[in-house]
């Protein structure tokens, strides 16, 4: 009786035990797997949203400078942030011409932020 109600009461614990560590494991394996979702998708999220900036910004600089503006989108593929790209917008808007713009950016670019 005895001895089979501690070797009964051992294996209810491991299984216990056992049920418990792989609802955890689960538990913690989805909260990661969230987690790394929503930062992967905030990561494809700027990265998509910089490229559509920038592709508005080389429309624009065509739409303004016409032919001269010609390579306008590689200068800003070095440009490296939202509000970089913010701010070429406004030299955008400022510059009279195409090589004007170029030299603000390519300043820009040689900046720690931008």
């Amino acid at each position: 009786g005895r001895i089979e109600g501690i070797e009964r009461g051992r294996t209810e614990g491991i299984e216990r035990g056992r049920t418990e560590g792989i609802e955890r494991g689960r538990t913690e394996g989805f909260e990661q797997g969230r987690t790394e979702g929503i930062e992967r998708g905030r990561i494809e999220g700027r990265t998509e949203g910089m490229a559509q900036q920038r592709a508005l910004l080389a429309r624009q600089a065509t739409a303004k400078f016409g032919r001269a503006a010609e390579g306008f989108d590689s200068l800003l593929a070095e440009v490296r942030s939202s509000e970089a790209l913010a701010e070429v917008g406004e030299w955008l808007l400022e510059a009279d011409t195409a090589g004007q713009l170029a030299a603000k950016v390519r300043a820009g670019v040689s900046k720690p932020s931008v």
